[in-house]
């Protein structure tokens, strides 16, 4: 079972257990989980990074009563609220203090009650009563599980790893960035100068970025892309080139290898030499996915020289 089918199992199914996704910036964890929830239930997402301290944490996470602090003028839903019969989504759930992870940890504590079986029990900042929401409750981080751990107070993280989850990188899952590319393009929905890129060059170029941001940086490629047409560069070979320099220069999407290029570098060569042979690698993967290409278009897109070719 993939990645999408086991979310998917997740979240049809009745149980209230907690699930863990573990996944690079990027990936598409948030659009995932909205996608995969049923039509019919809502989906409440927080980015637990976006808490500017722990008052604010706790009193969106659970809510609170009027005048439980300065600026408390009225009441307020908290997020296991507003998600009661849904999904809750909290990202980078690494990112909460520890004395707000010990509130979040009792809150997610299921009652054994026959009336409220299987829910979660909050309580609002200043207030004495307990209210019980049914939720399914799904956590994400972009740490590797160890550094998560060390984040974590060890009871939280046994409680919301019940389930486990890896989202993998865009290259891991060698999907075709050309398509992906493309989807992208579609949901950015620009509304002048919109065409989808075809130049074959730019997608040599793509399969070598390092796609360290996954789909934001694909998102920012193709952002630079339509300002380059905006900006009445002239032809795609103009817009390309600025597109590259942006990213480059901005963005660090540089690689020095591509997951799905199998190439051993020597041990002890130099460095010039080995990214020289690195180039020629990819420049025969080059030729063998986008047949139609000529030399030249794939050799100025790499640079490198015949003569290097024709040395290897």
């Amino acid at each position: 079972m993939n990645f999408n089918d086991q979310l998917k199992y997740y979240l049809s199914n009745p149980g209230r257990f907690s699930v863990l996704i573990i996944g690079e910036r990027g990936t598409g964890k948030t659009q995932l989980v909205k996608n995969l929830a049923s039509k019919t239930e809502k989906v409440v997402v927080a980015n637990c990074a976006s808490f500017s301290d722990d008052t604010m944490a706790e009193s969106e996470l659970f809510g609170y009563q009027k005048g439980a602090f300065t600026g408390a003028n009225n009441d307020k839903k908290g997020l296991f609220e507003e998600a009661n019969g849904g999904v809750l989504f909290l990202d980078e759930v690494h990112n909460l203090s520890k004395r707000v992870q010990e509130k979040l940890m009792t809150a997610l504590q299921t009652e054994s009650s026959k009336e409220n079986r299987g829910k979660f029990s909050i309580r609002r900042l200043g207030d004495t009563s307990s209210y019980f929401y049914a939720v399914r409750p799904v956590f994400a981080s972009n740490l590797q599980i160890e550094e998560l751990k060390k984040k974590l107070l060890p009871d939280l993280y046994d409680r919301i790893s019940q389930l486990v989850l890896k989202i993998p990188s865009i290259q891991d899952r060698k999907l075709k960035l050309k398509d992906e590319f493309f989807k992208v393009w579609e949901l950015m929905q620009f509304e002048k100068m919109n065409e989808l890129p075809k130049l074959p060059i730019f997608f040599v170029w793509l399969n070598k970025v390092n796609l360290e941001g996954n789909y934001r940086t694909l998102e920012s490629i193709a952002i630079n892309w339509h300002q380059g047409r905006l900006m009445g560069l002239g032809n795609d070979q103009k817009v390309f080139e600025f597109v590259k320099s942006q990213m480059e220069n901005f963005h660090s999407t540089s690689s020095e290898t591509i997951k799905n290029l199998k190439y051993n570098f020597r041990k002890g060569a130099k460095k010039k030499d080995m990214e020289k042979e690195y180039r020629v690698a990819l420049y025969n993967w080059a030729k063998e996915n986008y047949l139609g290409l000529t030399d030249k278009q794939i050799s100025d897109a790499l640079e490198i020289s015949r003569l290097d070719i024709l040395l290897k």
